[in-house]
């Protein structure tokens, strides 16, 4: 289950950072995330009280996944810069792309208990 879409991310949560295109793509990474964290909580309903903060995590779940470039992969890695003239890519080493992911994971965490915290949806032995 998706928890935002295109109409609310660009309405009520004010985002202009995602395009329409890519949207659907990372808020199903964002939504699978928060079922991940939730334990699958939110599959039984979304709880009428949170829907709000439910969607508006998904929403700047979605915004962080696009900031660090969650998608962008190729076989030797995500493309860290690429140059027109005189054709140049240059790829992030295992480090950087690691060092990438573990920025996003604290940060999505971050998100997640912001939005959920008190919700009841997450473990309760996370500190």
């Amino acid at each position: 289950m998706i928890y935002a879409d295109y109409a609310y991310y660009s309405g009520k949560f004010g985002g202009s950072a995602v395009s329409e295109n890519d949207f659907p793509v990372l808020a199903l990474k964002a939504s699978e995330y928060m079922d991940a964290v939730t334990f699958d909580r939110l599959k039984d309903g979304i709880p009428e009280n949170f829907a709000e903060n439910i969607s508006r995590c998904c929403c700047e779940l979605v915004e962080n996944i696009q900031k660090f470039g969650g998608l962008q992969t190729t076989g030797n890695g995500a493309v860290s810069s690429e140059k027109i003239g005189s054709y140049s890519v240059d790829y992030q080493s295992t480090a950087e792309q690691i060092s990438t992911f573990s920025a996003l994971y604290r940060l999505s965490d971050d998100v997640v208990r912001r939005y959920l915290g008190r919700s009841g949806l997450l473990y309760r032995g996370t500190y």
